[in-house]
């Protein structure tokens, strides 16, 4: 038995040491770590099950056996918060230990005759149910004992050096001489540490113990040793930077660096100064000991726990500019325990929302959406909040899918998948669409009774009642200064018109009341240039918006281009060359390639703004600044969105802003842009190019929730909102369109009116 050199002893303190001592190991699961449970089937600790024999192979009844994980270890000492366990033997010497400490554990069987079995290294680590440790046979003896002298290069006293069995509680502390003693060891083959705070540690294997005889070690620790004072943090998850302050790292030295958490080596390392090392946490890093080993000589160990989880709460939140709500973040370690106040770093995605501070205070500020990080290295979670100053209310729906209720309440009738969204001139009634169901366009009147406007009939023709007329997939929907209210039929591949006086429009004579053909012969085609309306084929008309001088102008997400429909009749091409989205940054508006668009709004000074698959686009009628950028007329611009669809962020980079699906825009009276898209959110762009969420709550790693009424904005959870009306006295109407309703948006300011 001899002294080991330098890279023996760091390979036994990576590696660890199992003693079998007196033991025949069965065939079984012992020093495997258990397969973890399948996903979704919920984990628990294994039993460990054996027996315990005497030296001819009788069973031992009524021995004590205990499993515990001890403090000494060759990473050191560390400190565990698992109690041992100890079960008795039966009468033919079985055991069986539930709730197991977990990681390497020793267990221990003692007859009452004081014979001793002892085998270390068990690995214990949560399973599926029903899983077992199968420890085999312990057999018990007598027990012997270790003796020795532990010296040192350097003179100074070794008075109280720890003397250990790694894997065991079997520790001495040595004499003023350097002398110690192990009793009452177990018969078996064991290593031997010996560690001082400034020395390298001292190891020995293959001691052998037997029964009633007394074994001599002798160790020899090194003086230089590197030795760690403190962490930057005594936590942290994988990718975490943790600094290491001590003293005598060997820097200046040139010394060759290493720092382990547990047994595994951290791959990224900074050397500061020889009193400073910054290290990001490996992965695979168990929570145990950190130590540094300078040119092969380990650092005494300081306790370290990985963090392998983080749960942020509340997950979402709808707050009203001036509130205030806290955050807290659960992390839990390697075994599954809590850690005590866990080192993260706590951040938000949009400034503009409110204020973070280091405690996870959030005061909401202003308007937006951010996201709640907290962070250990590469480990995070968040939570959602939206900062907005409406309250969402239901105004017409009771949320099933179906078209009934004419003549009673908005509130207590149905709607069949709502898309498109008008209001009379004078604000007294209101239009929806509805796509499923009887695909009709209901009435909302002042009162707030529900009735039949147009569609639900059997005829295609035109000079007839709204209500006889046949709409095959009615979604959008435009009021022109008369309230005369235009109706665009995907399916039917035309646009209809409902005037409200006699008149002659759009090269047709009509009486008020009834329903008109203005576009489209129901054959999918491609409009030609200057060609009557009512003469052209057209394809999947969709949104409508009426502009100045009595124009309608309509897009078609299949022919990827919008159109104008003059007072006279004819159709014009007003921006999209057909192709599908192109990456630009000003075009010509016909030459644009705009892919497939939805939505349209205009503007006071006739500007279009054109919603479509993965973005927003400007088309420039009169020269000027808008939303921030400089734009000249008869150009396009993305305004909004990229090549493929996405989700934010809120801000004023409207470039990296990502869009889905624009179902509805509108301006205010402020020339705020309103819009829709399929995240399903209700967002609004400010003249100075500021975008944020103002409703609709996010589906956060899959958190789902009631559409809500009477709730803050943000914390309602929308489903594919569409059409979308600001009102002028600030409230704002849409279409919620999958939760079957016509909902409000109130300023906070106007709740008490």
């Amino acid at each position: 038995m001899n002294d080991m050199p330098r890279s023996r002893i760091q390979a036994l303190l990576l590696a660890g040491a199992v003693a079998m001592a007196g033991c025949e190991l069965k065939q079984g699961t012992n020093g495997l770590k258990l397969p973890g449970a399948p996903d979704g089937v919920s984990q628990t600790i294994p039993l460990i099950e054996g027996e315990v024999v005497d030296a001819s192979g009788r069973p031992v009844a009524g021995a004590a056996v205990r499993a515990y994980a001890s403090r000494y270890r060759v990473e050191g000492i560390v400190n565990e918060d698992a109690p041992p366990v100890a079960v008795t033997t039966d009468t033919q010497g079985h055991f069986v230990i539930k709730n197991s400490p977990l990681g390497s554990v020793a267990v221990e069987a003692a007859s009452q005759a004081g014979l001793k079995a002892l085998k270390v290294g068990v690995s214990v680590a949560k399973g599926a149910p029903g899983a077992k440790v199968l420890l085999g046979t312990l057999t018990v003896k007598p027990t012997g004992r270790i003796r020795g002298t532990v010296s040192a290069t350097s003179t100074g006293s070794l008075l109280g050096t720890d003397v250990f069995i790694p894997g065991t509680d079997r520790v001495a502390k040595t004499d003023t001489n350097g002398s110690y003693a192990l009793e009452d060891v177990p018969e078996g083959r064991y290593a031997l540490a010996a560690m001082r705070p400034s020395y390298a540690p001292a190891v020995v294997e293959g001691v052998v113990v037997r029964p009633n005889e007394t074994t001599r070690a002798d160790l020899q620790l090194a003086l230089d040793a590197p030795k760690l004072v403190s962490l930057s943090a005594t936590n942290g998850a994988s990718g975490a930077e943790i600094t290491l302050n001590g003293e005598n790292f060997g820097v200046s030295k040139h010394k060759v660096l290493q720092v382990y958490f547990g047994n595994t080596l951290a791959v990224k390392l900074d050397p500061l100064s020889d009193t400073t090392i910054k290290v990001t946490v490996p992965d695979g890093a168990t929570s145990g000991g950190v130590v540094l080993v300078s040119d092969g000589v380990r650092s005494n160990p300081l306790p370290f726990t990985v963090i392998s989880s983080i749960a942020v709460t509340p997950r979402l939140v709808g707050l009203y500019p001036g509130d205030v709500q806290q955050f807290t973040a659960v992390a839990q370690d390697d075994r599954g325990h809590v850690v005590a106040s866990p080192a993260l770093e706590w951040s938000t995605s949009y400034a503009g929302a409110g204020t973070l501070n280091p405690g996870a205070v959030f005061t909401a500020t202003g308007e937006g959406f951010t996201r709640i990080q907290a962070t250990s290295g590469k480990l995070f979670d968040r939570a959602a909040v939206t900062s907005t100053p409406y309250r969402l209310e239901t105004i017409a729906g009771n949320g099933t899918l179906s078209s009934f209720g004419d003549g009673g309440s908005a509130l207590t009738g149905s709607f069949a998948l709502p898309l498109g969204l008008a209001a009379s001139p004078d604000g007294q009634t209101l239009y929806v669409s509805e796509v499923a169901g009887k695909r009709t366009v209901r009435a909302i009147s002042s009162d707030n009774l529900l009735s039949t406007f147009a569609g639900g009939g059997t005829e295609f023709g035109d000079d007839a009642p709204p209500t006889s007329a046949q709409l095959t997939d009615p979604r959008g929907l435009a009021v022109d200064a008369d309230g005369g209210l235009a109706i665009s039929d995907a399916v039917q591949h035309r646009i209809r018109y409902v005037p409200t006086r006699d008149q002659i429009r759009f090269g047709l004579a009509m009486k008020a009341n009834r329903i008109y053909t203005i576009a489209g012969t129901g054959v999918s085609g491609s409009p030609r240039e200057g060609e009557p309306g009512t003469k052209s084929n057209l394809t999947a008309p969709l949104g409508l918006a009426f502009g100045r001088n009595g124009n309608l102008y309509f897009t078609s997400s299949v022919l990827n281009q919008v159109y104008r429909l003059d007072p006279s009749g004819r159709l014009y091409l007003v921006a999209g060359s057909g192709g599908t989205g192109g990456n630009f940054t000003q075009a010509p508006s016909t030459s644009a390639p705009i892919g497939s668009v939805y939505t349209l709004a205009i503007d006071t000074l006739g500007n279009l703004v054109i919603g479509g698959w993965s973005r927003i686009y400007f088309d420039c009628r009169e020269p000027g600044t808008y939303f921030g950028i400089p734009m000249a007329s008869g150009s396009l611009y993305p305004l909004i969105g990229g090549l493929s669809p996405g989700d934010g962020p809120d801000g004023k980079d409207l470039a990296n802003l990502r869009v889905s699906q624009v179902r509805g825009l509108a301006f205010d009276a402020e020339n705020h842009l309103w819009f829709t898209d399929d995240n399903h959110v209700i967002r609004r762009l400010s003249p100075d190019g500021t975008c944020v969420t103002v409703a609709g709550a996010r589906r956060e790693q899959g958190i789902g929730g009631a559409p809500g009424h009477g709730v803050n904005a943000g914390a309602g959870f929308l489903t594919l909102p569409a059409s979308v009306l600001p009102r002028p006295d600030g409230r704002v109407l849409f279409v919620d369109g999958s939760n079957q309703r016509v909902a409000l948006l109130i300023p906070r300011h106007s709740l008490t009116k």
